[in-house]
């Protein structure tokens, strides 16, 4: 059974077209429901600079 509103809020990011989310922390229904929906999941460690992340992955140069 599907709890809370993962599905929901994945959906509404897949048709604006997010293909990335980045989080600090993310449950195990809610990754799966963005992996499954084509959304790439990274989770970072607080307090993280959002451009080191994106550095990291080679999302930004």
């Amino acid at each position: 059974m599907v709890h809370g509103r993962g599905p929901i809020v994945g959906k509404s990011l897949a048709d604006r077209g997010v293909d990335i989310v980045i989080t600090g922390k993310i449950g195990p229904g809610a990754s799966t429901v963005l992996e499954q929906l084509g959304i790439k999941v990274i989770v970072t460690n607080p307090g993280q600079k959002v451009e080191d992340v994106l550095r990291k992955y080679k999302l930004m140069k």
